[in-house]
């Protein structure tokens, strides 16, 4: 029987980074539980002053920088024994 996997979503930093505090059931909820966070402390304040309350745009303009939602898939490596 094959399980479904849960889709995730992270984001990546125009440098391939994943950040692991954005993990989240959807693009909206990575950009809302903390993925304009992220994107501000790396861009600065003049980007965090000009896209302060701006939803879609500060989304169009994180993608114009190079960054992205991405599907993740988090997995158990090796086995646990008590």
């Amino acid at each position: 029987m094959k399980k479904n996997k849960p889709v995730l979503w992270c984001l990546e930093s125009p440098k391939g980074e994943l950040y692991w505090n954005t993990l989240a059931g959807s693009q909206g909820e990575v950009w809302g539980d903390g993925g304009f966070e992220t994107v501000a402390l790396e861009e600065g304040d003049k980007w965090r002053n000009r896209y302060w309350k701006k939803w879609d745009a500060s989304i169009r303009n994180a993608k114009k920088l190079g960054w992205k939602f991405v599907r993740v898939e988090i997995r158990r490596v090796g086995s646990q024994k008590a």
